[in-house]
């Protein structure tokens, strides 16, 4: 059996228990949020266990782990936090992140999507979305200009993408956020394809257990139909 580990906390260090069979951590720092602090977690305690499937954190920030460090080979992140968030974006190698963080820059998105197109970073990504009280959409344009973004057919409708959720949260939530996009690259190693999406203040990822003849073959059965 799998257990999860769950604490509303105002500490500033915590120790996560080396409980057996230990699947994920939920940790909400409850204060207001005028006095957040920087949460420690151990690295030990990632460094000598097995990598959880889920990690949720509600937090103000977050001390920086090693780029190495099992933390970012966690399966699910969901994180709320109030600053910081560009060492998640680059380091991450788990399945899917949902980031309610601080928000990204251009230069952020263009790097992450171009490392993930080389085939050399995020190779078991499947769902990437990430989230800021302000539109993203006076960004779109320049990012995707620069990662050389590929476009389906204005006359065709895109394939939508949502996935199973790794772990459900509290809201219940099974699947992923849809993403139907136009707008999608394609990894070098592979030839597979990950929709991008610009929506209000959301940016979303979806990687697709296709290639880019795939997608284009089944637009076309669809169009026939």
């Amino acid at each position: 059996m799998d257990y999860d580990w769950k604490i509303f906390t105002e500490d500033k260090k915590l120790r996560i228990p080396q409980l057996q069979n230990l699947s994920g951590c939920a940790i909400t720092q409850f204060q207001n949020s005028a006095r957040w602090m920087e949460l420690e977690l151990e690295e030990h305690f990632f460094s000598s266990s097995p990598v959880l499937k889920w990690i949720y954190l509600h937090i103000g920030s977050l001390k920086a782990f090693s780029p190495d460090s099992k933390f970012y080979m966690t399966e699910s992140i969901i994180i709320f936090k109030m600053e910081g968030g560009q060492d998640i974006l680059r380091y991450f190698q788990g399945r899917q992140a949902i980031l309610y963080v601080c928000r990204y820059k251009s230069l952020d998105f263009i790097e992450f999507i171009n490392r993930w197109k080389t085939g050399n970073a995020f190779r078991k990504l499947e769902y990437l979305m990430c989230h800021d009280f302000s539109s993203y959409q006076s960004i779109e344009n320049e990012v995707l200009n620069a990662v050389g973004a590929k476009y389906i057919d204005a006359i065709k409708k895109p394939p939508t993408h949502t996935l199973p959720l790794v772990h459900v949260n509290f809201d219940n939530k099974p699947n992923t956020d849809p993403i139907t996009s136009y707008a999608y690259v394609v990894r070098e190693t592979d030839g597979h394809v990950a929709s991008i999406l610009f929506q209000g203040t959301n940016f979303r990822f979806g990687v697709w257990d296709k290639t880019e003849e795939d997608i284009l073959a089944m637009l076309k059965k669809l169009r026939i139909a």
